[in-house]
């Protein structure tokens, strides 16, 4: 990691020591998807601080004026062309994955307030396109399920107990639902141990054991609907 970045700059590439593309939108979303996932599994809030610092950055490099967010930096002259387009490639588009990062982000604490607006915005800016060809988009349809009604699973306690609720619903957890796992006394009214679903604003009571929690999360369809 340390070869790839200088601070908040990612390089796309390196190779026997020397950097090259310097930057490119798809690797800080992914890398900001990744470090979400990272502090959604342990709660450390470094990876957080990481996100933070990368959406920033992208969004201050890549997005447009008109709401488009660019491929390539607003000052690249590396391409005659800036490549605007949320269609997947040979990974999935950066565009297509961004409202859910950003959706992902907003719900946890200390989000940057601009988060869901710009999900939001992202997706009506490229919305038209995913209709007209939704196989090319299937990233940002899923970014859409997720922002539309967004899926939690958040485990609360230490120790045995907890882990097997927290590995229960890493495997079972439909995509794009977000699994995080909240250290004991982070949330006062939380309970000691166990399991709780929320869709959207609406939370379940907390389940504490594994198979009702693996049963719950199986009876969700792809639309984080029971």
């Amino acid at each position: 990691m340390a070869a790839l970045s200088q601070g908040e700059l990612l390089h796309h590439a390196v190779r026997d020591g020397v950097r090259s593309a310097h930057e490119l939108l798809d690797d800080y979303v992914h890398m900001a998807r990744a470090a979400l996932a990272l502090h959604e599994a342990t709660g450390d809030p470094e990876p957080l601080s990481r996100c933070d610092a990368w959406l920033e950055r992208a969004r201050a490099r890549f997005r447009e004026d008109d709401g488009a967010w660019r491929q390539t930096p607003r000052d690249s002259r590396e391409l005659p062309v800036a490549l605007r387009g949320a269609a997947d490639g040979p990974v999935p588009a950066g565009v297509g994955l961004l409202p859910e990062v950003l959706a992902r982000r907003a719900l946890l604490a200390d989000a940057p307030r601009w988060l869901a607006g710009e999900a939001e915005s992202v997706l009506r800016r490229y919305g038209g396109d995913a209709r007209r060809a939704p196989l090319a988009h299937a990233t940002l349809l899923a970014s859409f399920m997720f922002v539309r009604e967004p899926v939690q699973v958040r485990i609360f306690g230490e120790g045995g107990a907890a882990m097997e609720l927290l590995a229960v619903a890493e495997r079972c957890a439909p995509y794009p639902a977000q699994v995080f796992h909240v250290k004991r006394g982070a949330e006062p009214s939380a309970p000691e141990v166990g399991a709780v679903i929320c869709r959207g604003p609406v939370c379940g009571m907390p389940l504490v054991d594994a198979d009702a929690l693996r049963g719950e999360l199986r009876a969700l369809d792809a639309t984080g609907r029971a």
